[in-house]
């Protein structure tokens, strides 16, 4: 992302709260009434803060608006964006209060919600960020300069400090070509998200509620996500069939293979199913990719976004043993089968596995 040489002209602060888990209720959101003026110092850090969290070097994903939603944030940034200072404080709170909106589980955090204003680039761009910062408690150092004592002063709210993960950041960057009459907000904004719950290789958001519902993104369908999202319903059906596991083992190992190994450049769903199902599983994988809404037509292998995931293969079994490879060695050195175990005292009969891996203990701990 270009984000060049951020300079913020205005920012306002509110408060929203925790839903009460037993009473079912919370606070309403509570209003900035001025906007916040920061010493010099101060602006230089939550610049640079904000900069590290969405600028060029960041984790940030860039993602796109839902132009189906008639309720996102879009429009509440619009109007702020180009409001006066005493309009935007009104502005910026609705914006505060859709995030409180779309907090409606104990679990979601209280914080603050910083709305502020700015250009950044060449030729300069308007742009409208917003942080999400959840608190907690803390400690200023004090020093006495007479005596040289230092002492502690306990805080209870501290928040955007450097070794904190507990923000969401986002930014709502103009595009050069901005027109206001143009209807596919796409064509306007570049959007983008930064949260510690977003991990940028893989495009998973635990926090659906402040992407989806909040500001009303959705991922764009690169082909990183469309190889991610294959790899991951496939697995899911794979795992979820009734089949033997040695039969499963057979399937995730042509899985790995199809995705790491074959040469070709190209993800088919339909060729991979054919060449690795059955009939009937077959059928069943296809009827699984149209309940999950997943298209079957072709699309180019990115295999960015699940390269960790390729690395190992791993069996785990009650009592916490696992047995953890790289795909190519368990393809080539590890088979088992289940067996019937010894009956227990009332005379049942439980199921073992019995693993054979082709080589030598190398060392034990």
């Amino acid at each position: 992302m270009q984000f060049l040489n951020p300079v913020i002209n205005r920012i306002v602060i509110h408060q929203i709260y925790k839903k009460n888990k037993d009473e079912k209720l919370k606070e309403p959101p509570f209003k900035g009434t001025e906007l916040t003026n920061f010493e010099d110092s101060a602006m230089r850090n939550f610049t640079k803060r904000y900069d590290e969290a969405i600028g060029e070097n960041s984790r940030a994903i860039e993602m796109l608006i839902d132009i189906d939603r008639n309720d996102a944030v879009i429009q509440n940034v619009i109007q702020s964006i180009h409001d006066s200072d005493d309009d935007f404080i009104d502005s910026s709170f609705k914006i505060a209060k859709k995030l409180d909106k779309a907090q409606d589980q104990p679990i979601h955090k209280q914080g603050i919600v910083v709305v502020f204003t700015g250009k950044c680039n060449y030729p300069a761009r308007d742009f409208l960020g917003i942080i999400k910062a959840e608190t907690h408690s803390g400690y200023e150092k004090i020093k006495d300069l007479k005596t040289g004592k230092i002492s502690l002063k306990f805080i209870e709210e501290v928040l955007l400090t450097p070794g904190t993960k507990l923000y969401k950041s986002v930014a709502f960057l103009k595009k050069i070509k901005y027109n206001p009459n143009e209807t596919d907000l796409n064509k306007n904004w570049e959007v983008w998200v930064s949260d510690s719950q977003v991990n940028k290789a893989e495009g998973k958001a635990a926090a659906a509620y402040f992407l989806e519902k909040f500001l009303g993104f959705i991922y764009p369908q690169t082909d990183s996500r469309k190889t991610k999202i294959f790899y991951d319903v496939t697995l899911q059906y794979i795992q979820h069939l009734d089949i033997e596991q040695e039969k499963k083992n057979d399937y995730l190992n042509a899985l790995t293979t199809y995705l790491k190994v074959d040469k070709s450049n190209i993800i088919d769903p339909i060729d991979f199913s054919e060449k690795y199902f059955n009939k009937e599983e077959n059928t069943g994988y296809l009827e699984h990719l149209e309940q999950m809404d997943i298209e079957t037509s072709s699309f180019v292998k990115d295999i960015e976004s699940i390269k960790s995931k390729l690395k190992t293969r791993k069996l785990s079994f009650n009592g916490n043993i696992k047995i953890i490879g790289s795909p190519e060695e368990f393809k080539d050195k590890v088979s088992f089968e289940s067996i019937d175990g010894e009956p227990d005292k009332h005379d049942n009969i439980p199921k073992w596995t019995k693993i054979i891996i082709k080589d030598v203990i190398k060392s034990q701990e």
